[in-house]
């Protein structure tokens, strides 16, 4: 139920105005087993799922889920909607994924976000 709410939120988001979501999760139990992290890391673009990870493995493995897309048909997309709207559509040019605090940290020109 929660992996179908959230792909159905992001495939949404993602058709609506014409992007790439990248979706990333951890597999597994904490330490003390009182937490379970589903997994499921997944790629979507335009509306549709690119690549999936494996959902609820216990493996002690590193999965790396990766997806080719066409980022100018996005860009190109993005800036015909609105020229004097194009600022509500920024692509950031560069992410980073810091996985031991969970954080996703992506910069463009006009400063910093992270998640």
């Amino acid at each position: 139920m929660k992996l179908r709410t959230r792909l159905s939120l992001i495939s949404n988001s993602t058709r609506k105005v014409r992007g790439v979501y990248v979706y990333v999760n951890r597999t597994g139990v904490n330490g003390e087993a009182r937490m379970m992290f589903d997994g499921s890391s997944t790629i979507v673009a335009n509306g549709k799922v690119l690549e999936q990870g494996a959902q609820l493995s216990l493996k002690d493995v590193v999965e790396v889920t990766t997806a080719t897309f066409d980022i100018e048909g996005v860009q190109i997309f993005r800036s015909s909607i609105s020229r004097n709207m194009g600022f509500l559509f920024l692509l950031f040019s560069r992410c980073l994924i810091h996985p031991r605090d969970n954080i996703l940290q992506c910069f463009n020109t006009l400063g910093t976000m992270s998640i």
